[in-house]
């Protein structure tokens, strides 16, 4: 990996966010990079696998993950694999604290898989950064139950606004699912 030009890993870093095709073509080419970090600014690295992670892409982790890739607790969140984050837990409470690239929470990858009893579980074992950021994934996904656990248990920042400048009303309007948009327009 040191030798590898850091264009060609951040390539490959890019097409994990969301181009399956793209990502094996590179790795079938380079199949030494399927770990290989890239820098995108100081202390922000971003793995092939963090990168389908934190964006939802679980036929893209497991591809990684026959690959070699390692399972970390984030990864797991995002697959929504209980029995491995009660596992990681049991071994480290302390990493119900760790967070995926860009410095994206457990909740937020979480969110991704709309699996109420993985999110329960996180809440559970202290997980309370991201809120936010969890719901909006979960309204972007559609997840119903999850986006109601989250009102009901949670005080998410409504004026909050992502990278695109949406809010969690403004992402359930382009939904269109009329019950998401009841709840997040109006949730009091």
């Amino acid at each position: 990996m040191k030798n590898a030009p850091p264009e060609q890993i951040k390539e490959i870093v890019l097409a994990a966010h969301g181009d399956f095709p793209q990502l094996k073509r590179l790795l079938a080419v380079a199949p030494h990079l399927y770990n290989a970090p890239h820098q995108w600014r100081e202390n922000d690295f971003e793995t092939p696998i963090q990168a389908a992670a934190h964006t939802g892409q679980t036929a893209m982790i497991r591809y990684l993950l026959s690959l070699g890739a390692p399972l970390d607790i984030p990864t797991a969140a995002t697959l929504g694999d209980l029995a491995t984050l009660q596992k990681i837990l049991a071994a480290d409470p302390q990493k119900i604290h760790d967070v995926g690239a860009h410095q994206i929470s457990l909740l937020a990858h979480a969110a991704w898989n709309g699996d109420v009893a993985v999110t329960e579980y996180l809440w559970q074992q202290g997980a309370r950064t991201g809120i936010t950021n969890a719901l909006m994934t979960a309204t972007h996904q559609e997840h119903l139950a999850l986006i109601k656990w989250y009102l009901h248990n949670t005080e998410p920042d409504f004026t909050y606004q992502n990278m695109r400048g949406q809010t969690v009303a403004d992402l359930a309007q382009a939904t269109g699912n009329k019950t998401i948009i009841e709840l997040l327009t109006s949730p009091d």
